[in-house]
């Protein structure tokens, strides 16, 4: 008789084990990236830069909008991590003196910082000083930093 139980017990294991139906994995779909979207950090040269950007009291700021304009036809955006920390790859032959970093968040007002001072300790600080940004500003700029449109 204890046999029997425990066979009621297991039979629906064996059942579902022979048809393999409710242990079959899912499909597998594979996607390609299309290289052609704009904001997809692509590379424009092989030189690295890396900072972070804190407040006035350093505390570091995440999910600021960053641009480095390098040129009037170049320029790479980027946004900062949970730990303030940001990067990107450039071309450091093309960079000039006019050369600059901009960072925004909803909050803070906008801070330019030029490239030749950022390099010295790769932190850019943001405060409240001039006019404080609200939510649609910081995200048409971060809209129209992927385009290099601003």
């Amino acid at each position: 008789m204890n046999f029997f139980y425990v066979l009621l017990l297991f039979l629906p294991f064996f059942v579902c084990c022979k048809t393999k139906k409710l242990l079959s994995p899912p499909a597998i779909e594979v996607y390609k990236i299309n290289e052609d979207i704009p904001d997809q950090g692509k590379t424009t040269g092989k030189d690295y830069i890396h900072g972070i950007v804190l407040n006035t009291t350093s505390d570091t700021i995440q999910n600021a909008a960053i641009l480095l304009k390098i040129n009037d036809s170049i320029c790479i955006n980027t946004m900062t991590d949970f730990e303030g920390y940001f990067g990107v790859y450039y071309d450091q032959s093309k960079i000039n003196d006019l050369s600059y970093f901009e960072v925004v968040k909803e909050g803070q007002a906008k801070r330019s910082v030029p490239f030749h001072i950022f390099i010295k300790d790769s932190t850019i600080v943001i405060d409240k000083i001039g006019k404080i940004l609200s939510y649609d500003d910081y995200l048409s700029f971060s809209a129209k930093i992927r385009k290099c449109s601003w």
